[in-house]
């Protein structure tokens, strides 16, 4: 079904007026494109996707604007991913399966954690890095939600995006930080946080209480 997008986009020669350059970048990957306003992520359509080295595709939650963006990855049983660069921020969920990561910053530290359903972490901003699953008899399924949009829009730069040598130290993280450690900062209820670059498993992760959401309240950012 035609878009809004879509009906006004035009050309004036080969220039075009109101493209997306994240939505033109996203269409000519050559994976499914789920749009719905609300998608499963553990079952949604994957194919195979060049770039990543494994199944994948995108999950666009209509009124999501153009700021952020989901994918899921999955990785064959005994597979993994091609090395990665790039510079959006990205905030990866495990769905399904275990494996690990191995992150390589541009100084040339490398720190490597394993993963399980239900993980987080973070991966620091333009550090190379590579996702291998665990098991040599299920896939394992991983959800990317970034600001690519963001930066593609901004930037139109598709080589700036994955072929930027640029380092930002202040991202990088210390060791303890992939190892499931962090430091919380204390606010206030509701707005406690915890800064971290991966947390193991988010279903059993300490909570502060919130006691002004209702009796047991609880949270933490």
């Amino acid at each position: 079904m035609a878009t809004i997008l879509d009906e006004v986009r035009t050309t004036e020669g080969d220039k075009p007026f109101l493209s997306d350059p994240f939505l033109d970048w996203a269409e000519g990957e050559g994976v499914p494109i789920t749009e719905d306003f609300g998608i499963h992520l553990p079952d949604m359509e994957v194919k195979p996707w060049a770039r990543y080295g494994c199944n994948g595709g995108f999950a666009h939650l209509k009124g999501r604007g153009d700021w952020l963006s989901v994918f899921v990855l999955e990785l064959a049983p005994g597979g993994n991913t091609e090395p990665q660069q790039h510079m959006f921020e990205e905030v990866v969920y495990c769905l399904s399966g275990n494996g690990s990561t191995q992150i390589e910053l541009l100084d040339g530290t490398k720190h490597s954690f394993e993963w399980g359903r239900g993980s987080l972490f973070a991966l620091p901003l333009n550090a190379k890095y590579q996702h291998f699953n665990g098991s040599g008899q299920e896939p394992a399924r991983l959800s990317s939600t970034n600001n690519m949009p963001m930066i593609m829009n901004v930037f139109h730069d598709y080589d700036f995006v994955f072929n930027n040598q640029t380092r930002f130290p202040s991202r990088e993280g210390t060791a303890d930080y992939y190892a499931g450690e962090g430091l919380f900062i204390p606010k206030r209820p509701g707005r406690h946080m915890w800064e971290t670059n991966f947390v193991p498993d988010l279903a059993t992760f300490e909570l502060q209480k919130w006691e002004a959401r209702g009796a047991g309240g609880s949270n933490i950012m």
